[in-house]
């Protein structure tokens, strides 16, 4: 009987989608949605790590085949944040701007 082949598990596609919902919340200004959708990542993280785990009981190179899908996932995943993070420095430079100004008027008593 020949052993079916591993798949990338879907919480990979999953983590993505996740992403790109927040993506379109920060794009939007919806902080408080990035915020909740951002409290799904550690349970998120936490499956694939589990998942990903029972994958390494197959053939060395069909494993090394989904870890490239893997990498190549978790990059697009990464570039998305990059473009969150990007958004959210733009939206807090004013007020970041205005607290450094704000501290150095402040005089020591």
């Amino acid at each position: 009987m020949e052993e079916e082949s591993p798949r990338l598990p879907a919480e990979y596609a999953a983590a993505e989608r996740l992403a790109t919902a927040m993506l379109a919340a920060a794009t939007q200004g919806d902080w408080q949605t990035v915020v909740s959708l951002r409290r799904e990542i550690p349970a998120m993280a936490r499956s694939l790590h589990h998942r990903w785990e029972s994958i390494g009981r197959h053939d060395p190179r069909q494993v090394r085949q989904l870890e490239k899908q893997r990498i190549n996932a978790i990059r697009r995943i990464l570039a998305v944040d990059d473009q969150i993070r990007r958004l959210s420095d733009a939206c807090s430079a004013p007020l970041d701007r205005w607290l450094r100004g704000d501290a150095t008027t402040r005089a020591l008593n």
